[in-house]
């Protein structure tokens, strides 16, 4: 039998040194495969703090506004040239100045903003060292970066696109969003260099909150402070619906105001605003309570029995009262004094009279009337059909209701019978005179019938008529709605749109283009027509854009349209309700 041997030595080694070159590639495949995961994942993780920086300007650009007019083909923010826009997360949130660049020698995107404290309060904020921070990391190498701002134009949301290049440990980079900011834009609008929000105290005539007075009226009085300088002071009493300026005196940032002659509704509490702003939109306010109690003014009307215009009817008249935005109407039957339970309409013409004719709000109904305003007298008419038969007596009694709703007194009391109104008689129409021939003439000269003189003068030739020029012909308008809301936020800097109303033109006759405009929206208000021309029987969307810090109302707004031919106008009223955002379903 032949025996087993083992390996030899040198089968020993070889065995050895294989399984040694197997092992060492193994190692140095598994140490570069982990090499290249950490440096993968290396990059990922760079990739995702620049994503993460991107995201941080999306967010801010979300809420932003006052973006460049001149990026509408890309620019490349650099220090001295940066992208700048104004950005307001919520309304009782500040309104902020951001700023954007890319650092040439670091290579990476720097952010700025504007603060109301500490050294970063005045623009530029490149002359000021650590108003900048880095968003994007060193190992980042950025190359460029690109902002574009596209759809840029009044009321519509822009497209903010921002675009970056680079490279991360030797591999080239794109990355690229797009951001729709919520609010709707005004091309005008300029990112604020100031965001410190004046200071301002009433000190007369009193500087505590309240105040008790006897007078119809009140001057008030203090100072106001501004980091800069204030631009101007306002008051608004939110009881009565008034507002005005008031006059400033002393050298900036500190000045002294004052407020003359303030009306105060009688008998009621009467909530006064007093608010400085500055040039760029920064307000700041205070208030004070005034109690009056004197008499609240009560409107005085007189009524007298009509026969003019379709039927008999009762016209009521009163004046026109500045702390009055609307007129409550009552009437009962007979020789009486009128209550609350008679009420049978709201006259919605306010303060300034307004020419021509207004739609009314009736209570109970659908009562037809009329408001027609001129100069300082409101007249409320009582067709017949509402009026009652001929002879019938009625009384009359009027309240005045401020913007806040409050109301006057009971006017006096006018008591009007419904006339009898006779139909005009109808004209007897002259005799044509008629002319019998001499007789004379015809037994004693034989001649002819119709050869014989008239008894009658010979009729008088009918004169042509001169021809009429044809007439350009007319058209009206109307508005649907009559009534429209918007809501605003409180703040100067964050506009707000009414809802829209179509303005329709009704031909008759007329074959010119009507152009729109509008009167009586409050002040630093933008009226739009969509289209702003048309042809007859065509309409156009309206709305208005208003302040943010508009006092919250009732507007009466005139539209007018102007036709082209002929010198032929029309025009309609309706009303602009502000109010709060969010409230009254806005």
């Amino acid at each position: 039998m032949r025996k087993s041997r083992g390996f030899t030595l040198i089968e020993t080694v070889l065995a050895i040194g294989m399984f040694g070159v197997v092992i060492l590639t193994v190692t140095t495949m598994f140490i570069w495969l982990n090499s290249v995961q950490r440096t993968n994942q290396s990059q990922v993780d760079i990739l995702n703090e620049l994503r993460f920086g991107i995201d941080l300007m999306g967010q801010e650009i979300l809420s932003g506004y006052a973006f460049s007019n001149t990026c509408d083909s890309g620019c490349n923010p650099v220090a001295s040239a940066p992208f700048v826009f104004a950005s307001k997360v919520r309304p009782d949130v500040p309104t902020k100045r951001i700023e954007y660049y890319l650092d040439a020698s670091s290579k990476r995107i720097m952010r700025g903003e504007l603060k109301a404290f500490g050294p970063c309060t005045s623009v530029p904020l490149s002359a000021t060292p650590g108003c900048y921070a880095p968003i994007t990391s060193d190992k980042a190498q950025i190359s460029q970066l690109t902002y574009t701002v596209k759809n840029k134009g009044y009321n519509l949301q822009p497209v903010i696109n921002i675009a970056v290049t680079g490279a991360i440990q030797g591999e080239s980079f794109q990355l690229s969003s797009s951001y729709s900011p919520r609010l709707k834009q005004n091309p005008s609008a300029t990112p604020p260099t100031d965001i410190v929000n004046p200071s301002i105290n009433i000190t007369i005539p009193t500087s505590q909150p309240t105040y008790t007075t006897s007078a119809s009226s009140i001057n008030l009085g203090g100072n106001a402070t501004d980091n800069v300088g204030v631009a101007g002071v306002s008051w608004a009493n939110q009881t009565t619906g008034d507002t005005g300026t008031a006059s400033t005196s002393g050298t900036d940032p500190s000045i002294t105001w004052s407020a003359t002659s303030i009306p105060l509704l009688g008998g009621a509490d009467n909530i006064i605003i007093v608010t400085a702003s500055d040039a760029d939109g920064n307000i700041g306010s205070t208030q004070i309570l005034v109690t009056s109690t004197a008499l609240p003014p009560v409107p005085i009307i007189s009524s007298y029995p009509d026969c003019s215009g379709s039927g008999p009817g009762i016209w009521v008249n009163w004046p026109q009262m500045s702390m009055y935005t609307k007129y409550h109407v009552y009437r009962c039957s007979g020789s009486c004094t009128p209550t609350m339970s008679n009420e049978i309409g709201v006259d919605t013409c306010v303060y300034p009279a307004i020419t021509g004719t207004n739609y009314w709000d009736d209570k109970q109904n659908s009562y037809f009337t009329t408001c027609s305003g001129s100069g300082t007298v409101i007249s409320y008419a009582v067709p017949d059909s509402k009026g009652g038969a001929a002879y019938s007596t009625w009384s009359y009694s009027v309240k005045g209701e401020t913007a806040v709703g409050n109301l006057s007194p009971f006017s006096n009391v006018r008591t009007a019978s419904q006339p009898y109104c006779a139909p005009p008689p109808t004209p007897t129409p002259t005799p044509t005179p008629s002319c019998n021939f001499n007789t004379v003439c015809q037994s004693s000269l034989g001649e002819s019938y119709s050869s014989c003189p008239s008894d009658c003068s010979a009729p008088t030739p009918t004169p042509t008529p001169t021809p009429t020029p044809t007439p350009a012909g007319s058209f009206t308008l109307t508005a649907n709605p009559l009534l429209i809301l918007a809501g605003v936020t409180g703040d100067a800097g964050t506009p707000a749109d009414s809802e829209p109303s179509t303005i329709t033109v009704n031909n008759a006759g007329y074959s010119g283009t009507i152009s729109f405009s509008c009167s009586g929206v409050p002040a630093g208000s933008i009226c739009h027509f969509n289209p702003p021309s048309v042809s007859p029987g065509g309409s156009s969307i309206f709305y208005v854009t208003v302040p943010g810090n508009t006092i919250k109302r009732d507007y009466t707004v005139g539209i007018t349209g102007s036709g082209s031919i002929g010198g032929v106008s029309s025009a309609v009223n309706l009303i602009l309700r502000v109010l709060a955002k969010g409230t009254g379903g806005i």
